[in-house]
């Protein structure tokens, strides 16, 4: 059976010294008051003083064991005897069960209530306030970078691979990206961040293909005419190879000619197109297709999947070390600042969290109840009365108490009015 509470936490300790102390002193008012109500009996004078304080003592006789025979019959048999209705926790722990799940899912899981709360929050106001703070999105980043290489390291795996080709292949072709790479560029371009993104992208790129050279001119000689010697399509491929790896330097350095400058501009204009020129989007889609088809862009990736697996994942290791988890969490901080400013993207930000909270909780609502319930039904009867006895039982012994006071209290009442009738 599953335990429901730790008996030796602390707290668990603590609880449990404050029902003792609650129920013995409840015990212990009753025990008094039936010792003087025995006394008068016995050896008290035939007054009228007595007769008052005899009734009244009496009925807080019945009030606080009306009371202990309510509370303990909560949790056990009253002195061990099966009265009906009765232990109600131990025997009907089951319907509880479901009656506690059902009530937390009407009281706790309202999809509506929980969306508009996360809306009233304006959560992503502070979200992007902390994350503006680049120590903060510098942390972030190299928390995820140590969590992710590990992740990555396993997707070497030829099955892992051919299924995440085929699933990226499937989301490119269906998906506009058009637009959204338009607003990407002009959002990057307009808050400074297009550059050092470029630079980084050139950067990594450039090690990349050094690291894959011999493979990178293989590839490019096996496309070549076959009517050209093999010697000319060397130089040529080494002559390209060479090409490209000198526009990435100048590309990842403050060069004098400006080339990363001037792709910067090139990149922003090609954004804005993207934003409002159709005939651009369609080209986009058009290119996008005839690349995803080709056969030659399924080998290459199938034979650089290795390769790009163990760069990025010793780029993950190493982000902190080489700076780059720095240079990337500055660029969060920026650009997190410059989306706080803007209320309306706040504002759909809090919206977008909120439908997402409504979607979570509509779909798994059910597994939410049917896990409390579960938990319930696996607690042992016995345990689980002792254990909710030790959480709610302090605060029951002053019903116990009350019931002491209040009947005392009544029965004087009573009495006074008879004797005044």
């Amino acid at each position: 059976m599953a335990t429901m509470v730790d008996l030796t936490s602390p707290k668990a300790l603590a609880r449990a010294a404050r029902l003792k102390k609650t129920r013995r002193f409840a015990t212990g008012l009753l025990a008094g008051v039936a010792l003087i109500w025995l006394v008068l009996v016995l050896v008290g004078p035939d007054t009228t003083l007595t007769f008052v304080i005899k009734r009244t003592l009496e009925a807080g006789m019945v009030g606080g064991l009306a009371d202990w025979f309510a509370v303990t019959a909560l949790f056990r048999y009253p002195m061990g005897i099966p009265i009906p209705h009765t232990a109600i926790v131990p025997r009907r722990k089951d319907d509880m069960a479901d009656h506690v799940g059902t009530f937390s899912a009407e009281a706790f899981l309202s999809p509506d209530l929980l969306a508009e709360r996360v809306r009233e929050a304006n959560g992503a106001r502070a979200v992007l306030g902390w994350l503006s703070d680049a120590d903060n999105a510098t942390d972030v980043v190299t928390r995820l970078a140590n969590a992710s290489a590990g992740v990555v390291h396993g997707l070497a795996d030829d099955q892992v691979r051919d299924k995440a080709l085929e699933r990226v292949k499937v989301q490119a072709t269906n998906y506009d990206a058009g637009p959204l790479m338009g607003k990407s560029l002009t959002r990057l371009a307009d808050s400074g961040n297009l550059e050092p993104l470029v630079m980084h992208g050139a950067v990594a790129l450039r090690r990349l293909a050094r690291r894959n050279r011999t493979g990178i001119i293989q590839r490019i000689m096996a496309n070549g005419p076959s009517w050209v010697p093999n010697q000319i399509n060397q130089m040529v491929a080494e002559v390209l190879v060479s090409q490209a790896d000198d526009y990435l330097r100048k590309v990842s350095t403050d060069d004098p000619n400006g080339v990363r400058a001037d792709l910067v501009r090139q990149a922003s204009k090609l954004g804005v197109r993207l934003e409002t020129d159709r005939r651009a989007n369609k080209r986009v889609a058009e290119v996008k297709a005839a690349f995803l088809d080709h056969p030659a862009v399924l080998e290459a990736a199938q034979a650089a999947w290795p390769q790009l697996i163990t760069a990025l994942s010793e780029g993950l290791r190493n982000a902190e070390v080489d700076g780059s988890a720095r240079e990337v969490g500055q660029i969060i901080a920026n650009t997190a600042s410059d989306l706080r400013a803007d209320p309306v993207i706040c504002r759909e930000l809090d919206h977008a969290a909120a439908e997402v909270v409504r979607r979570v909780v509509e779909n798994n609502a059910e597994r939410v109840v049917a896990i409390v319930a579960d938990r319930i039904r696996a607690w042992d009867g016995e345990e689980a009365a002792h254990n909710l006895e030790s959480l709610i039982g302090p605060d029951l012994q002053y019903i116990r108490i009350n019931g002491t006071v209040v009947g005392a209290m009544a029965g004087l009442a009573i009495t006074l009015l008879e004797l005044a009738i």
